[in-house]
């Protein structure tokens, strides 16, 4: 069931949340690892409870972006819970914006949901060609950022960018870049790159800020 809410005039569509709350939602999956040369599977089961709380908590994580944003992007996708999802989000173009309910628990979602910005951040980059509009530096360099899932890409930093520029301001960026404390090097045109750990924030958040309106208010 498909539920809106209007947030700075501008009506948005959350479906999978509100029609499953008091429900407990459980998903198994099998882990395929390898170890000493040996493959190993292990079954694992999750489950959570959907909770009132997560409906509040999206939004007051949309009630933070800018109205451009929520009226170009987020009001033409609609949000989805989608429980065959065991992690994170996703976001094609489909017209969703995929949250793992399995997701809706995670430390860090319980303020506000991150993993929503990040997917948000993806949608936002497509539409305004955020990542294409950056130097051929600065793409580089982006995809020599790590970023904490599956796929590493230029666009996946990007979203990790607009993450933490919506969720805490520019004081995200502030001190060193944890996932990466010893910097980063690159080759760039056969010139060699290097960024210290605290480089690399200063830089993560210059490339965001460089493609208005991501920051638009």
């Amino acid at each position: 069931m498909v539920e809106t809410v209007v947030i700075k005039g501008v009506t948005i569509r959350i479906d999978g949340l509100r029609e499953h709350e008091g429900e407990t939602m459980a998903h198994t999956f099998t882990e395929t690892r390898r170890v000493h040369g040996v493959v190993e599977q292990r079954v694992f089961e999750e489950s959570v409870n959907i909770r009132s709380s997560y409906f509040d908590i999206m939004v007051r994580t949309l009630e933070l972006l800018p109205e451009s944003h929520l009226s170009d992007v987020v009001a033409m996708n609609i949000i989805k819970i989608r429980p065959n999802l065991r992690v994170g989000g996703g976001s094609g173009q489909d017209g969703y914006i995929y949250i793992s309910p399995f997701s809706l628990d995670n430390r860090y979602n319980r303020v506000h949901n991150q993993t929503l910005l990040h997917e948000i951040g993806h949608k936002v980059d497509h539409h305004y060609h955020a990542v294409d509009n950056m130097t051929a530096l600065r793409q580089n360099f982006l995809r020599h950022v790590h970023h904490d899932g599956g796929t590493q890409s230029a666009s996946e930093a990007y979203g990790d960018c607009y993450m933490d520029y919506f969720h805490r301001g520019a004081s995200a960026f502030s001190g060193g870049f944890s996932h990466q404390a010893h910097g980063v090097t690159f080759d760039h045109h056969g010139e060699t790159i290097t960024y210290n750990s605290q480089q690399i924030n200063e830089e993560r958040l210059a490339a965001f800020l460089s493609v208005a309106p991501m920051h638009a208010a």
